[in-house]
């Protein structure tokens, strides 16, 4: 009986620390350190929140550069892949009816469907695009490829992932820019 009861205290000792008191240090420690982060990561224009730079955003206009397909139209709450196999009608339907002169990775979709960043080679992909709809000069389409450039994230400590960019970053700067 003795070895049930202090089983019993060790459990709700450690359900508290675990689930209240080190939830709530933690969440004050990132909130103080790193409110940035710990607050969303939204992104402000014109002292409004217009997103976050997690979560990927609907961009269809031919004047903006999109991110990855999503399977959950861009929809944080169920988050996920379509998962659709690769030898299925409905997975060459949604291939076929996608632009082939892209990068194949923004022919797949993201795995959670919320990807907001893009690969540099996707994004000098799609810079015809956006220069035609923009009607912008050779000049103009120069800047924003040296912009591209400029706000590309590198990998990880020099060594994991690939080099990247945030498509909303790039789409308020070019707006910005242009």
């Amino acid at each position: 009986m003795k070895l049930i009861k202090t089983t019993f205290l060790f459990f709700v000792v450690m359900t508290i620390i675990t689930g209240i008191f080190y939830p709530i240090a933690m969440t004050l420690f990132a909130t103080a350190f790193f409110p940035y982060q710990a607050n969303g990561s939204f992104v402000i224009k014109d002292g409004k929140e217009i997103g976050s730079s997690l979560i990927a955003q609907k961009f269809a206009r031919p004047e903006y550069f999109w991110p990855r397909p999503s399977a959950v139209n861009y929809n944080p709450m169920p988050s996920g892949a379509s998962n659709v196999a690769v030898s299925s009608k409905v997975f060459r339907k949604q291939l076929a009816s996608r632009d082939r002169s892209l990068p194949a990775e923004m022919a797949m979709n993201s795995g959670s469907g919320l990807d907001p960043e893009i690969s540099i080679a996707a994004a000098v992909k799609q810079l015809d695009r956006v220069a035609k709809a923009r009607h912008w000069t050779g000049v103009e389409r120069k800047q924003a490829l040296k912009l591209i450039k400029k706000i590309a994230l590198g990998r990880d400590f020099k060594i994991f992932g690939e080099p990247r960019i945030n498509v909303l970053k790039l789409n308020l700067e070019v707006d910005k820019l242009f």
